[in-house]
């Protein structure tokens, strides 16, 4: 059996569009309190979207350096001829191209392995990006989320959680005004998963990792390998170059919506 292409399935929009559609479809008055209890697993889902993304370059690019050497190297007479046709250096290509087939690294780590090998620098969002990973982080390990039952000074039983350390990071982030993580009135004992349970959180959530997918999309060189990965995630409506300007289109009016600006 011979090979003869590549191709590669895209998962991220679909992990983000349905993040989008689970906390729309849950989202909760903003009067008297934001309260959106799918906000949790559309951080979760946000962060897997991220490195399907990463992912996704990688065998992308993959499949365009197989593309390029079997169909096309009869095109170039040079490899600075092929590079300038390509945009990118044929040599990040490669080490793009490689991301996938190593298992280990967090959606983090894999992000800033992509904007190593492709020579791009950080965006702004990256210590956003890191809070987005200590959240997740602390939402599936168990033994943050254990609630103690205790009997107070006053002999009322009643529980009691210390919320994990990214809270003292995410407190000073807000949406229109409306705090990601909701203030805890006792102090102590208001489940902290239910103070991430916010409009605010899922909108933050969502705005920053497409911020971090658009930001990779659109700073790829001019080029036939900007061509061929813009291709795959191209948008219906061509008002948007990618499925993900889309995404931060409508959730910007979501969000202008939610909050009444």
């Amino acid at each position: 059996m011979q090979t003869l292409a590549y191709t590669t399935s895209i998962m991220s929009w679909g992990l983000l569009l349905s993040a989008i559609r689970r906390v729309r479809e849950s989202e909760n008055s903003i009067v008297p309190i934001d309260l959106n209890m799918e906000a949790p697993p559309c951080a979760i889902l946000c962060c897997i979207a991220l490195e399907a993304f990463v992912n996704e370059i990688s065998c992308l690019t993959s499949a365009f350096l197989f593309n390029e050497e079997n169909n096309h190297r009869a095109r170039y007479s040079t490899k600075t001829q092929r590079e300038a046709n390509i945009g990118m250096a044929w040599d990040n290509c490669q080490n793009i191209g490689q991301i996938k087939d190593n298992p280990r690294g967090s959606f983090y780590d894999r992000y800033k392995a992509l904007l190593k090998v492709a020579g791009i620098e950080k965006p702004n969002c990256m210590q956003s990006l890191s809070y987005l990973r200590d959240l997740r982080d602390a939402l599936v390990h168990f033994r943050v989320c254990e609630v103690p039952i205790v009997e107070d000074s006053d002999g009322v039983i009643r529980s009691a959680q210390e919320p994990p350390k990214v809270f003292a990071h995410l407190k000073s982030y807000s949406v229109n005004g409306w705090p990601v993580v909701a203030t805890d009135p006792v102090e102590v004992g208001t489940a902290w998963v239910l103070r991430a349970s916010t409009n605010a959180m899922a909108v933050w959530s969502l705005s920053l990792v497409l911020e971090a997918i658009t930001y990779v999309l659109d700073i790829l060189p001019a080029g036939e390998y900007r061509d061929f990965i813009l291709r795959r995630y191209a948008a219906r409506d061509v008002l948007f170059s990618t499925v993900f300007e889309k995404g931060k289109a409508d959730i910007e009016e979501w969000k202008n919506d939610l909050f009444l600006v």
